[in-house]
């Protein structure tokens, strides 16, 4: 019985910090560029593919302003005179990344955004979660005028149980000039199912959580006694 009571507990205190935990993060270092900037058909080791455009732009940190974190960053409105192999007419670019086998629960999506000219209309970035048709479920529209510095943007979505495969797109959807704005620092978290409190528990807290379940057994152990 109390070996059931231990491993129980045992299941408890680390069901915590299992629940959540993040599915992914990219701040665009790889390939890298040794050039100011280069398009690409594929970045981040195949993990994100041009879906629209000539290509994902990869720009130097300092080319036009400093990375958010790292040496590069994006830009989707990307040039059409170097790199690349999509429709060479349409230099607003997307960018998309396919997730399998995600967990049915709430997500939470942050990425940098910075607008790159001073002009309404001109910067701006869909972000996509699609099962389906692409560019068909728009999670998040980023936009600006004047580079202002980085700007962190949160979007919190639910996914159902429904095995699909999903892809994350971001998206130029500014004036097609080659001047657009920019992102940075990617990240995609898991925080848990609909419906369940969720608690952020570190294994330092874990283990200290664990050891007070542990003198709880031995209490309770010396008042049968």
């Amino acid at each position: 019985m109390k070996q059931f009571v231990l491993s129980a507990l045992t299941a408890i205190c680390f069901s915590a910090s299992a629940e959540a935990g993040v599915i992914f993060t990219d701040n665009f270092e790889t390939p890298v560029n040794n050039m100011n900037w280069q398009v690409y058909q594929q970045i981040s080791g195949g993990e994100w593919t041009a879906t629209q455009g000539t290509g994902i732009e990869i720009q130097t940190s300092g080319v036009v302003v400093q990375a958010h974190s790292g040496n590069q960053y994006i830009e989707l409105d990307s040039d059409i005179s170097r790199g690349g192999s999509g429709n060479p007419a349409l230099s607003n670019s997307a960018m998309t990344r396919n997730l399998t086998g995600l967990e049915p629960g709430n997500y939470l999506l942050e990425y940098f955004y910075q607008p790159r000219t001073g002009s309404q209309n001109d910067n701006t970035i869909g972000v996509y979660f699609d099962g389906g048709e692409l560019f068909s479920n728009l999670l998040d529209t980023a936009d600006g005028a004047g580079a202002n510095g980085w700007i962190k943007r949160s979007v919190s979505f639910f996914v159902g149980e429904d095995n699909a495969t999903r892809r994350l797109s971001f998206r130029a959807e500014g004036t097609e000039n080659t001047l657009g704005g920019f992102i940075d620092t990617v990240s995609l978290q898991y925080l848990g199912r609909s419906g369940q409190s969720i608690v952020a528990v570190t294994e330092p807290g874990s283990l200290v959580l664990f050891s007070f379940s542990l003198a709880g057994l031995g209490f309770a152990s010396r008042r049968r006694r």
